[in-house]
């Protein structure tokens, strides 16, 4: 193969591609969907931290933050995990806008300082989401 014909087939390739790419990036979403700002969470407690929620008889709050990306309002019905038993705190009520951020905060028991967690938001989007969650801990 000569050297036109290399270039000619990869600058080819390339224009195929980056139309492909294009194309890809400018389709609207059509209904609600929800994302994350991180899929996996990771938290490290040092042990005082711990003692100190285990003293009081608190749980540990943990914050999903997450935005509406799609057209449509965004409902979240519940939320369900696998792992240890968590403790809602906050669940939006209303509808979330397209656009809008909200969070979820959900409570972890204190007397298990190491923890790991996939925790799945039901809700109307358009694609399923769900979060993984992972809690360790350091000595002081």
């Amino acid at each position: 193969m000569n050297k036109f014909n290399f270039y000619f087939y990869l600058t080819l390739i390339l224009l195929i591609n980056s139309t492909l790419i294009y194309s890809q990036n400018n389709r609207k979403i059509k209904g609600p969907l929800l994302l994350f700002d991180r899929y996996e969470l990771f938290d490290t407690l040092c042990l005082s931290e711990i003692e100190k929620y285990q003293t009081n008889g608190k749980y540990i709050p943990v914050v999903l933050r997450f935005t509406n990306v799609g057209t449509e309002p965004l409902i979240i019905n519940y939320w369900t995990n696998t792992g240890d038993q968590y403790y809602i705190n906050y669940l939006p009520k209303d509808p979330i806008k397209p656009g809008n951020r909200d969070s979820i905060i959900i409570s972890t028991s204190p007397h298990k300082p190491i923890v790991y967690s996939e925790i799945i938001v039901k809700s109307n989007s358009i694609i399923p989401q769900h979060i993984i969650y992972r809690r360790t801990y350091k000595n002081d």
